[in-house]
């Protein structure tokens, strides 16, 4: 059975929305330090290197998922 990652993903994906929630661009008490440190540390147990690196998984797994289903749209309607 071939790894393929899917769980690290789903991960990658929860925090993003997670942290997305709470994070507000021009504030400092909202920044993405805080918000690491209020909600995903206590939850995820996540050093800060992790869950930045976490973020930008997310954006990549996003972007294939969109691609592969740009792919796959002439294939159905063919």
């Amino acid at each position: 059975m071939a790894y393929n990652r899917k769980g690290y993903f789903r991960r990658a994906i929860a925090i993003k929305e997670l942290a997305e929630q709470y994070y507000e661009p021009e504030r400092h008490d909202r920044c993405w330090k805080a918000v690491w440190r209020r909600h995903i540390y206590p939850r995820y147990g996540i050093c800060y290197d992790t869950f930045l690196t976490y973020l930008q998984e997310a954006r990549k797994a996003e972007t294939s998922c969109i691609e592969s289903k740009e792919q796959m749209l002439p294939l159905l309607f063919s």
